[in-house]
C-alpha cells in the first residue's frame, strides 16, 4: 500500500497511531473527510482525528455498550497522545470527544 499525499499520510495516522485500517464502507467517508481538512488547511493529523470522531459518534448507545465503550475509551486515549501534533486547537474536538463521551455514560477528559 502506498500512502502518498494528504489522504495517504492521514490514513498512516489512523494504521499508526489509531489502529485503524480503512474498510470499503468508511474509505468514502475518509476521503471526504481529507478533502474538506485540507481545504481548510489542516493536517494529517487533524483529519485522522475529525474521522475517529466520526467513526465514534455513529456508535449507538445501549446497543452493544461495553463494545462501544472500550473502542471510545482506547480512541481516545490514543487521541490524546497524537494531539500535539494537530494544527488546530485541542478544544476544537475535545468539545466533541466529550460529547460522545457522555452519551456513552464515560468520564469527559
Amino acid at each position: 500500500m502506498y500512502l502518498f499525499g494528504f489522504k495517504g499520510r492521514a490514513e498512516r495516522v489512523l494504521i499508526q497511531h489509531f489502529a485503524y485500517p480503512l474498510n470499503s464502507l468508511n474509505a468514502p467517508i475518509f476521503a471526504g473527510i481529507c478533502r474538506q481538512a485540507k481545504s481548510f488547511g489542516a493536517n494529517e493529523y487533524d483529519a485522522a482525528i475529525l474521522f475517529m470522531l466520526v467513526q465514534m459518534n455513529a456508535l449507538t448507545p445501549h446497543l452493544d455498550s461495553i463494545k462501544a465503550q472500550s473502542f471510545i475509551e482506547e480512541k481516545s486515549e490514543r487521541m490524546s497522545r497524537i494531539a500535539y501534533k494537530s494544527s488546530r486547537p485541542s478544544q476544537e474536538w475535545v468539545q466533541t470527544l466529550n460529547e460522545i463521551r457522555e452519551r456513552h455514560g464515560l468520564s469527559v477528559v
